[in-house]
């Protein structure tokens, strides 16, 4: 395309533009274009060589020169592992890791370079690969900082993994113990909303003051939620309407609104809904629209606004909804989950299949893979189920 091909010209004449070479190898990879992908590698280790040949620097800019042409040339191993797991070579992909560990001495390593690699590897959607390596990282963070298992906590949060990051943040917490503003402790007490266990959420959320007014609307939303899993309808407004006084543009209140709403509905069967159901359901609506208008990447808002024009019977605007999302989101794993269990019961089972394949294609995540293939095996065709793990 045009852009792929303007992102490549410029790649070729500023190699070192750090943002346009990832943006340019991300197309690369989302559209499996491989041979490409290897090619740039190889033009970006020429580039680092040919700079490295340079005669007019002034001396006290040589050296300096040297450690930044360094840094690039190791930033570029992720990016070869990225190649070998995108070609499903994740032997390979592994020992590239490795070969850019062993280049830093063992006493000076402290997980920083698990954290860059991982980051770099999950960018391209290799989440197995990212987690091994940052699980590999543990053992050298520093336990006054636990920066892996901060990283760790956040990558699993960032996937819907709640039990695994609230595991996470809790092992940094234990170290570390209680900082200023509670950060783990909100993080923590953020899992435990999400994974049905309010009570312990409040309580958690009881003693901590906010060091400013961030932190203030944070801790109101993430009571907010919390008395919503108890049923407290006057705990959450007043934790609302906290929130709202200080930052009354915020996307989670809305969302929170309307979720607390839809919560008491319970339904089971759209085409029985009563006509006070709709009500709550169009109210809910009003307010979701604005919530994912605010913040479009806002996945649970976004989910909750599809579930609600399903149980509308607005199916098309629903599924628009899924796709806009995943379109920002594309390595959402609940997101596409949504969609892929929405399509299916409507009956649309090969649109379903799409994008459990664009899935396995574009985020390297071996769930997908493997649902794809049991998809193509279910339906017979054992050909395509083993290509997928060729």
């Amino acid at each position: 395309t045009a852009a792929l091909e303007r992102r490549r010209r410029i790649f070729f004449e500023t190699p070192f533009n750090k943002e346009n070479t990832l943006q340019n190898l991300r197309i690369l990879a989302q559209t499996a274009q491989w041979q490409d992908f290897k090619t740039a590698i190889q033009e970006m280790r020429a580039s680092i060589a040919k700079a490295r040949t340079r005669t007019d620097l002034p001396a006290d800019r040589v050296e300096a020169f040297k450690q930044e042409l360094d840094s690039l040339e190791l930033g570029v191993l992720p990016l070869e592992a990225v190649y070998f797991a995108g070609t499903r070579r994740s032997d390979e992909a592994r020992q590239v890791f490795d070969r850019m560990i062993a280049a830093v001495p063992a006493d000076k390593r402290e997980g920083s370079e698990h954290i860059a690699f991982a980051d770099v590897v999950a960018t391209f959607g290799n989440d197995q690969l990212a987690l091994d390596v940052l699980m590999a990282g543990r053992e050298f963070q520093k336990p006054d900082t636990m920066a892996v298992d901060r990283v760790l906590g956040d990558f699993h949060f960032n996937r819907g993994r709640w039990d695994e990051a609230a595991q996470a943040y809790r092992r940094a917490l234990d170290s570390v113990g209680n900082e200023k503003g509670g950060v783990l402790l909100l993080r923590i007490a953020d899992c435990l909303t999400r994974t049905n266990k309010p009570q312990e959420a409040v309580d958690l959320l009881a003693p901590i003051k906010p060091a400013d007014d961030v932190a203030a609307v944070s801790i109101a939303l993430l009571r907010a939620e919390a008395y919503a899993g108890l049923g407290d309808a006057a705990k959450v407004s007043e934790n609302l309407a906290a929130a709202e006084r200080i930052s009354p543009r915020m996307p989670q209140i809305p969302f929170l609104r309307a979720d607390l709403a839809l919560r008491q509905l319970n339904l089971t069967d759209r085409s029985k809904i009563t006509d006070a159901q709709r009500q709550t359901l169009l109210a809910a609506q009003r307010r979701l629209e604005p919530a994912v208008a605010l913040d479009p990447t806002m996945v649970p808002a976004r989910r909750r606004l599809a579930e609600t024009l399903f149980n509308l019977s607005e199916d098309e605007l629903a599924l628009a909804s899924l796709r806009e999302g995943l379109s920002l989101n594309p390595g959402d794993f609940k997101l596409r989950e949504s969609l892929v269990a929405s399509l299916a019961q409507l009956g649309r089972g090969d649109e379903a299949l799409a994008v459990i394949e664009e899935g396995s294609q574009r985020t390297n995540d071996l769930e997908w893979t493997r649902l794809a293939a049991a998809e193509y095996g279910a339906r017979g065709n054992f050909a395509k189920a083993r290509e997928l793990f060729g």
